[in-house]
């Protein structure tokens, strides 16, 4: 009985183990989707600044 609730436990512990890595790399693609969308973000501000400046200078 024992060894075989070991044997389960340590089943169950590769199995979170293995859920656990998924989980960090799943983590990790996000933290680099966020950085990305941040970067796309402030790339979108300063052609917004552009923009703006460019229909400043068509009304003056």
């Amino acid at each position: 009985m024992l060894q075989r609730n070991g044997h389960e436990l340590l089943r169950d512990g590769r199995k979170l183990l293995r859920d656990g890595g998924i989980l960090l790399r799943n983590g990790r693609k996000l933290q680099r989707d966020d950085h990305e969308l941040q970067h796309n973000g402030g790339l979108l501000q300063r052609d917004g600044l552009k923009l703006q400046r460019k229909q400043h200078k068509l009304y003056f």
